[in-house]
This record gives structure tokens, C-alpha cells and sequence, in this order.
């Protein structure tokens, strides 16, 4: 199986193009890490995690991809709490991103199960024994994707940001760009 991405630096993220449609060897691969049913090691997500970005991202569904954001809402576990992965907890900002470019979309109507929105508050979920978090995780919320984004990305963003303030009230209150978006909103 060798599936080829033509891929570039855009920051610190990697960009990755979407997938042709059908791909076949794309589909296989979500099948199978969903099938699994249960979190990947961490290597192998990230690994395997643009595969997943590159599903979700475009205007059109990748026939037999469907199960791409359940995936990738599955191992948000592994960014915090008891299954804390330190090679995964480094993806959480490409991680919201791909679910914020889903977001940009009329597809995003279509994953139910979860939905994108309780997806990307997934990719922030934190508890008392997870640091804070950073000004960079939290940039993809207030950008052109997030808060600044369509209506679909602006609702996302701040039921994200509601979630983050209910755990993390000081972050929300210290950071006035933050502060900024929600007014805005």
C-alpha cells in the first residue's frame, strides 16, 4: 500500500492536499483503523494521521472514508487524562485545523456521529492533571477558520472556546486576543 501525498510547509503544519476520489487505499486504511474500535498507539496515529487530514479535507466525501472524523474524534482520548500520548498531544493544533477545514464545507452536514462540532471541542478536552493549554493550540480557534471564519466555523469555535473557558476560566480571561474573538462574536 503506498499512497503518496504532495505535501508542503506552511508554518509549523503540514499541509496536506485531499485525497482523489475514489482512493481506494485511503478507504482501506480508515476501515481498518476504524474496525479496530479502539485507540491506535500513538506512532502508528501519527503515522497514519494524514490519511485521516487529508480525507476530511476538500469539498467532496472520498467514497468509503466516512468514518474518518469518528477516528480522529476517537484518539482525541490520547490528548489528555490516563491515555496521554506525548507523539499525539503534539498533533491537537493540526488536529482541530483539519476538523475547522471540515467545518468550511458543506459535507461537514453530512458526520453525525460525531459531528464536527463535538469533534474539535474533543481535540481541546482537558483535565486537572493536563497543563494548561498553549497559546498555539488554541491559534486555529481565532483565525480565518475559527472565529473569523463562515458561520459554520464561528459556531464551532465558540461552543470550543465555551468549553475551554468552563475548564480553564484564567486562560480565557488572560488572553485578550481571545477576549477579542468572542466579542466579535
Amino acid at each position: 500500500l503506498a499512497i503518496s501525498f504532495g505535501s508542503k510547509k506552511e508554518g509549523d503544519a503540514l499541509a496536506v492536499s485531499k485525497l482523489p476520489s475514489p482512493c481506494a487505499p485511503a478507504a482501506c486504511s480508515i476501515f481498518e483503523m476504524d474496525e479496530y474500535g479502539d485507540c491506535l498507539s500513538g506512532n502508528s496515529f501519527v503515522f497514519l494521521f494524514p490519511i485521516l487530514q487529508a480525507s476530511l479535507t476538500g469539498p467532496r466525501n472520498v467514497p468509503g472514508c466516512d468514518a474518518a472524523l469518528a477516528v480522529l474524534e476517537r484518539h482525541c482520548a490520547m490528548l489528555a487524562g490516563d491515555e496521554v500520548d506525548a507523539a499525539v498531544k503534539q498533533l491537537r493544533k493540526d488536529m482541530a485545523s483539519t476538523v475547522l477545514e471540515l467545518l468550511c464545507h458543506d459535507r461537514s452536514q453530512t458526520f453525525v456521529n460525531p459531528s464536527p462540532y463535538e469533534a474539535l471541542t474533543s481535540c481541546y478536552f482537558t483535565d486537572d492533571a493536563t497543563p494548561s493549554l498553549t497559546a498555539p493550540e488554541i491559534a486555529p480557534l481565532l483565525g480565518e477558520r475559527g472565529a473569523l471564519g463562515g458561520e459554520n466555523n464561528r459556531v464551532a469555535a465558540m461552543e470550543t472556546l465555551t468549553a475551554i473557558a468552563l475548564k480553564q476560566p484564567k486562560l480565557v480571561r488572560s488572553n485578550p486576543l481571545i477576549e477579542n474573538r468572542i466579542w466579535l462574536n
